[in-house]
């Protein structure tokens, strides 16, 4: 879960979509050892636990007593049906449940390895955000792109995914495609479906540092398709993501990710309007070139808005515009789009697209500027400079601006000066 309770929406997971109280009676019910169980039944019903779970408002039993008889389909207790009428609890409650009003659910960073998806979080009790990567082998209701990058924080998502729209008919040539997702597609083609696996390579969770790192083999002619992400936290939401997403193969390489919102700005890259011209359903193109650091910035709330820095290792050419908006099954958001990014690489070799992504408060971000001097990433913040150095092949460490680097992933962070913490993830044999 998120911190706010709801499921990102992967797979077959929707938009808002959290876990029914139903479930969680029985979860209670059952593991009377997993006082955290209690602890979300009262964050998902409130503290009233003598009465029944379900989507009623406060006062429907004071209006509808009746209803409380087990008298034939008046209340259904179907629990196909969350988040529904027919989701009241399945029998009383225990009256002398006892409940902590001050203790809530805790989200820990979690890396379950059967299922190869990733979750890093900030924030008291892993509340404030999530980071999320996928490495998930096709299959039912799995997540059908893989090393897809999912970021919510402070209840709104920075990089969003658009799920897979249940029985809409229109999920097939728009949502289930894989340039809807946050992720890279080589020579423009779909990514393969079978015996593509998926492994989690690196997990790592430290208080400052939290890092991770999948491959996969979502395409048989690329030699290396691997994406490497690190959640960097100062405290008090002063934090931010750091992708680098490694391939090797194909004609051209695609890097995409879009925004949930139509309106953003651009800091230092051109754009020329493409106006015949359009790809992967995309429409309204804007084309640029660019191998210097460039940003783009957009609003995720009256409160939040979003700074994605793009590091460019080579000249890439950039494209962006209007595309497959749509989240709803039920077609309540028919007809919306949102902008896409499409950060475009050439040739055989292999490349790695680097950038920054970082939810904060409107008009007070945390990180001021970014870039990359031999082969580290310096991220200048507002209380000093961090830097940030992911090795390659068996390269173990680097010495920079007098720090050492150790390690397959180091950072440290400068404030005055000083070192003020250090955090080094060794090269695995």
């Amino acid at each position: 879960m998120q911190g706010d309770l709801i499921y990102p929406p992967s797979a077959d997971h929707f938009l808002g979509m959290g876990l029914d109280p139903s479930y969680v009676e029985l979860m209670v019910a059952n593991y009377p050892d997993r006082p955290h169980y209690l602890d979300l039944l009262r964050e998902l019903c409130g503290t009233r636990l003598e009465r029944p779970s379900g989507p009623a408002p406060e006062n429907y039993f004071e209006k509808n007593p009746k209803e409380l008889s087990f008298k034939g389909q008046t209340l259904p207790l179907n629990l196909a049906q969350p988040s529904s009428s027919a989701s009241f609890s399945l029998y009383y409650r225990n009256p002398e449940i006892q409940v902590n009003e001050k203790s809530f659910v805790k989200l820990n960073d979690w890396n379950p390895s059967h299922l190869r998806i990733g979750y890093l979080r900030t924030g008291d009790a892993g509340r404030e955000s999530l980071v999320t990567l996928n490495a998930s082998h096709w299959g039912a209701h799995h997540e059908s792109d893989s090393l897809n990058l999912y970021y919510w924080k402070n209840g709104v998502e920075v990089l969003s995914d658009l799920g897979y729209l249940w029985d809409h008919p229109r999920k097939w040539d728009t949502v289930m495609q894989t340039f809807t997702h946050n992720t890279v597609l080589i020579d423009g083609k779909e990514q393969r479906k079978k015996e593509r696996e998926g492994t989690m390579h690196y997990f790592y969770s430290g208080q400052q540092v939290k890092f991770m790192e999948a491959s996969s083999l979502a395409y048989a002619d690329a030699g290396i398709y691997r994406r490497c992400v690190a959640l960097v936290d100062h405290g008090n939401g002063q934090n931010y993501v750091a992708d680098f997403f490694y391939v090797k193969g194909g004609l051209y390489q695609d890097y995409l990710f879009h925004t949930n919102k139509l309106r953003y700005s651009i800091q230092d890259l051109d754009l020329t309007s493409l106006p015949n011209e359009s790809f992967y359903l995309i429409e309204n193109l804007k084309k640029g070139r660019s191998e210097d650091i460039w940003q783009l910035s957009w609003e995720l709330s009256e409160r939040m808005s979003a700074t994605a820095w793009m590091i460019p290792e080579e000249i890439e050419e950039v494209f962006i515009g209007d595309g497959w908006g749509q989240r709803d099954w039920k077609n309540s958001d028919k007809g919306t789009t949102i902008p896409y990014v499409v950060r475009r690489t050439k040739g055989h070799d292999l490349h790695r697209f680097i950038a920054i992504y970082e939810g904060h408060a409107t008009q007070n971000p945390f990180v001021k500027s970014v870039q990359m001097v031999d082969d580290v990433l310096e991220v200048e913040t507002r209380v000093g400079t961090d830097y940030l150095y992911l090795s390659r092949e068996k390269n173990t460490g680097k010495k920079h601006q007098g720090h050492d680097l150790e390690g397959h992933f180091a950072a440290l962070s400068v404030q005055n000066g000083q070192v003020i913490w250090k955090s080094s993830i060794p090269q695995q044999p």
